[in-house]
């Protein structure tokens, strides 16, 4: 069973077709957890005016093609919900669903504040809509958020983790990214702490860049190995995710980090390289 983690919130959005392989991901995740799943689901801003695609002319025709979005919305609510409440009677998990209407970014950060863990699942993890944005859950409440590209089941064939990548560049944020996959790490069968290009920063990484931070995790019966690779010139991302595939990798864990302290803050060039091209699971925390 995975331990620490006691409540996990699941991110859902009209945006998604199909909510059933989120939810099903999320309550057994919270059944080895014996954790209290929250299931939020957003029912964004509805259009004032017919847009593309719902073109319309007139106040009437207008109206009645916001009343059927507001009816698909609903409807899609509805569903999620009930499908929530079959799920978590087949794990024997407790379960709350929420829905919020007119959603903005600060309603994320509020219904993650009380959370161990984020799930949002998308198509394109770069394009996750503002909504759910992970930048800002994470930046604003220091919850990690775990994105699923859409459709996703691991080399197995199930929702199993348990081969895990670590991105390791020996940062406070990439620290704290391992302390908060701990309860994955301890299950998993096998992890890699890839670290590249260490031996141009053994200031930061010490004589043997990685063994430290292996050591740590073997004390916690984490099965770790240290890979150490040497970028040649490529994209840190680029490394990242090719190692991820010639390790069959079902999680990568990496830290995001934000350039200066301004209002707007943006994850890190290698974090969000990796929100744009990942095929699999990204465990993000700072």
């Amino acid at each position: 069973m995975l331990s620490n983690w006691k409540s996990i919130t699941v991110m859902l959005g009209s945006s998604q077709k199909d909510v059933s392989h989120t939810l099903e991901y999320a309550a057994r995740l919270a059944s080895q957890c014996d954790a209290h799943l929250i299931a939020v689901f957003n029912i964004g801003n509805l259009p004032t005016t017919a847009s593309y695609g719902n073109y319309a002319i007139g106040k009437a025709a207008i109206d009645s093609v916001i009343a059927s979005r507001r009816e698909q919305e609903e409807t899609a609510a509805k569903a999620a919900g009930e499908k929530l409440a079959e799920l978590a009677g087949q794990h024997g998990v407790s379960a709350e669903f929420r829905v919020l209407w007119n959603w903005q970014n600060n309603n994320a950060v509020l219904q993650s504040l009380h959370t161990d863990l984020v799930i949002v699942e998308h198509a394109n993890p770069a394009e996750v809509p503002d909504t759910l944005n992970p930048e800002v859950i994470v930046m604003e409440t220091g919850v990690p958020v775990l994105i699923l590209p859409r459709g996703w089941v691991a080399t197995d064939g199930t929702d199993a983790i348990d081969t895990i990548l670590i991105a390791w560049n020996a940062s406070r944020e990439a620290r704290r990214a391992v302390a908060d996959a701990m309860p994955f790490l301890t299950a998993a069968t096998k992890v890699q702490l890839l670290v590249v290009d260490g031996e141009k920063e053994k200031e930061k990484h010490g004589e043997e860049p990685g063994a430290d931070a292996a050591h740590y995790l073997a004390r916690h019966k984490v099965p770790v190995e240290v890979d150490l690779q040497s970028s040649y010139g490529r994209a840190i991302n680029e490394v990242i995710l090719s190692r991820a595939r010639d390790l069959k990798a079902d999680l990568v864990v990496i830290g995001a980090y934000s350039h200066g302290r301004t209002a707007q803050r943006l994850f890190g060039g290698v974090t969000r390289s990796l929100l744009s091209q990942a095929s699999v699971p990204l465990l993000i925390s700072r």
